[in-house]
């Protein structure tokens, strides 16, 4: 798809635009919407690549995000309540709670 000038499905159907395609080389990277300098975006996002100690020397790198665009503030901890408006309670069935721990329910 790259060589036809079309980006691949998974960064053409995201539909947050959060998955962007480039070149390493021409240092330019697209998500369908924005172009960006890829050296810059790597760096100014803190992006990282998994296993880089093996020597494999990977060319995917995630940037991590903080949840600000669904509403969650990079410095405050916690979950937001889960709510699960479609889900009807049957009658005797067990309910749980979050302990505020994280990994245990």
């Amino acid at each position: 798809m790259a060589r036809a000038g079309r980006l691949p499905y998974c960064a053409q159907g995201c539909p947050n635009k959060a998955i962007y395609y480039g070149d390493l080389e021409e240092d330019l990277a697209t998500n369908g919407k924005d172009v960006v300098k890829l050296s810059e975006f790597i760096d100014q996002n803190a992006a990282y690549r998994l296993k880089e100690h093996l020597g494999t020397e990977p060319r995917v790198y995630y940037i991590p995000g903080h949840g600000q665009d669904v509403g969650r503030a990079a410095t405050r901890t916690g979950r937001k309540p889960a709510t699960w408006p479609w889900q009807e309670q049957v009658p005797g069935a067990a309910d749980w709670q979050r302990d505020g721990t994280e990994g245990h329910w």
